[in-house]
């Protein structure tokens, strides 16, 4: 009987997942429904769809996370600030053709720091008028391992940088979410590149 309820909760589980698997319906991650919002960043040069629970990450937790000087300009985390989306808008010109080449560069440059990073896919897909280039890795905390992406595309003809972490453990689980949110980007400068 026991082995019946479980399979119950189980099939009723997956079928929750089934209804929510967009940015639009939410998704349903770690048992946990995740709705999303759109949010604008850089002083409305960007608008991106985010998980409508996180915030803004505390400056003294963006320093003790992230501390090495060149770290993300702006983060949005989960309330227990173990997911975080980070975004960088760099005064470097960038269009959507060198989004690949771009995004190649930066995982060439994480594989020489750290060869025992592990990488997976590496995507270039049409955003808008222009295009955003992704890949993901695998990396390794002081006690745990992280999932990662690291996308770039152009906004007004300069270099958005997003990233994305979470525990490794919740990578199948995130990865179709953050790749919608970043299909989910629009370049508001009114800038065609």
């Amino acid at each position: 009987m026991e082995y019946m309820d479980e399979k119950i909760i189980e099939l009723r589980h997956l079928r929750k997942k089934e209804l929510h698997a967009s940015i639009e319906t939410g998704f349903l991650i770690d048992h946990k429904l995740i709705e999303f919002e759109p949010v604008e960043l850089f002083d409305g040069k960007v608008e991106i769809m985010q998980p409508a629970e996180f915030v803004p990450m505390p400056p003294h937790l963006v320093r003790a996370k992230y501390q090495s000087e060149n770290r993300p300009q702006l983060i949005r985390t989960s309330l227990d600030t173990e997911v975080n989306f980070t975004f960088s808008l760099f005064p470097a010109p960038l269009s959507g053709e060198e989004a690949a080449p771009t995004a190649r560069q930066a995982a060439d440059a994480l594989k020489k720091v750290n060869p025992a990073f592990q990488f997976y896919d590496r995507e270039t897909e049409p955003l808008g008028n222009s295009q955003i280039a992704w890949f993901d890795y695998k990396t390794y905390g002081l006690d745990d391992q992280l999932y990662n992406i690291m996308a770039v595309t152009p906004i007004g003809g300069k270099l958005f940088h997003i990233g994305f972490n979470c525990r490794f453990r919740l990578m199948n689980e995130w990865k179709p979410a953050v790749r919608q949110v970043l299909l989910s980007i629009r370049d508001l400068t009114g800038t065609a590149v």
